[in-house]
């Protein structure tokens, strides 16, 4: 309730007082919750190590985003935790045998990178492909960038789109403008100026920084034809 101000004024030290109660009766979703307030510094001061301690107790209940959270604390450290890798991977191990989308999307990261782990592309867009078909939408756009630029994949600037698209529809809005892109130009899909405009606007509208003037020159062309 003070977390999101649903029937009372949004006061996030006071919804952590009411997390930390209920976390230390043993609630799940609320020991996840404090942990989260812990890594963000939101409603508490900053502190990875209260942060790991929390979601760790979620974890042991079966919640995977909290182990998912726990990797990528342990993948860059900070805030009094150091990095370890090795640790960090071990989380996202536990959290994508649970069917975690972003673990699946984040260890799809490290294998398509190769820094912490030999590159391994393919399983990198296995990876991914779990990720989005359970929704993660930067999964999405991974595959779609993957398909237009045939990385790792043969190059299908079809199949580009459908992942963009896919991932446009969830809001990611480096999806939509790189959707509108394929529409202005006609890679992948007819050419389409109309739907060319929504998804760069759309894009403006979610923050992204390329797509603020991106609209008013698809207008132009329009206004022009």
């Amino acid at each position: 309730m003070y977390d999101f101000g649903e029937g009372a004024a949004r006061d996030l030290v006071e919804a952590a007082r009411w997390y930390t109660l209920a976390a230390e009766n043993g609630e799940v979703q609320a020991q996840r919750n404090i942990g989260i307030m812990y890594q963000q510094g939101q409603g508490v001061a900053l502190d990875l190590t209260a942060a790991i301690h929390w979601l760790r107790l979620a974890s042991d209940q079966g919640d995977s985003e909290a182990a998912a959270r726990i990797g990528g604390i342990y993948l860059t450290g900070g805030a009094g935790v150091n990095r370890d890798e090795a640790e960090g991977l071990r989380w996202l191990g536990v959290a994508s045998g649970r069917g975690n989308p972003v673990a699946l999307r984040m260890l799809g990261s490290v294998y398509r990178e190769g820094q912490i782990v030999p590159k391994n592309s393919s399983e990198a867009i296995r990876l991914f492909r779990q990720a989005s078909d359970q929704g993660d939408s930067q999964a999405a756009f991974n595959l779609g960038y993957c398909y237009y630029n045939g990385e790792a994949v043969q190059r299908d600037y079809a199949a580009a789109a459908q992942y963009y698209r896919i991932a446009a529809e969830q809001g990611y809005d480096k999806a939509q403008r790189s959707l509108a892109f394929m529409y202005s130009m006609g890679i992948g899909l007819r050419p389409d100026l109309t739907q060319a405009y929504k998804w760069y606007a759309l894009a403006a509208e979610g923050g992204n920084q390329g797509a603020p003037r991106d609209p008013d020159k698809i207008a132009q062309r329009l206004s022009i034809e």
